[in-house]
């Protein structure tokens, strides 16, 4: 009863999106399944960057990894951010992600069996949508793909991670000098109208 409690508040809530997004039924997860995707890792979302009408990226910092070659322990991937098939992230939550690569990005797909770490398990809508819990899903991978040691060395993703950062931080800086310009204005402003006023 509660399971179809689920499901239905996963229809109204994301019923128009998925409809519109016309997913094809997940199927189950097998090995041959795995092979479709380029890396399949448990981790958390470290930073993400703004929409620019279509998609976004997001740093990626990698716990576990299932399939992948050469990867670090983060990795930036794309995501689709304006469509019905958007898909949303929060930095420090934890996923695990089947990214696929794509004119040499790696894209997370809302189709794709992608899912979020939900802290109430009775409340984990994926596990009635997949039919399976994520714990499920992970000591799947663990038993039948195995866990891949990871790179040490830094690369590219966390460089841009650095980027994106310093990015923000200079339009940070932007708008504090468009303030503090604004208020050297009014300052100099009501300096000239005392003196105007005062001083005949």
């Amino acid at each position: 009863m509660f399971n179809k409690f689920l499901f239905l508040a996963f229809v109204l809530l994301f019923g128009n999106q998925a409809m519109a997004c016309d997913c094809p039924p997940v199927k189950a997860l097998i090995k041959n399944e795995c092979g479709k995707f380029e890396v399949i890792a448990l981790g958390k979302i470290e930073l993400i960057e703004k929409c620019d009408g279509k998609n976004a990226s997001a740093i990626f910092y990698i716990n576990e990894l299932y399939r992948g070659n050469n990867i670090q322990k983060s990795l930036e991937f794309e995501f689709d951010c304006a469509s019905s098939c958007s898909m949303s992230f929060e930095k420090g939550e934890e996923w695990l992600l089947f990214l696929k690569q794509i004119d040499g990005k790696l894209i997370a797909n809302l189709c794709d069996r992608n899912r979020k770490r939900i802290a109430d398990s009775t409340e984990d809508f994926y596990a009635t949508v997949l039919q399976s819990t994520l714990n499920d899903d992970i000591d799947f991978l663990k038993n039948n793909i195995g866990l891949i040691k990871i790179e040490q060395s830094a690369n590219a993703p966390n460089n841009r991670m650095v980027d994106i950062t310093k990015r923000e931080n200079q339009w940070s800086n932007r708008w504090k000098t468009v303030i503090y310009l604004c208020f050297s204005l009014i300052g100099f402003a009501a300096i000239y109208y005392a003196f105007k006023k005062f001083v005949k």
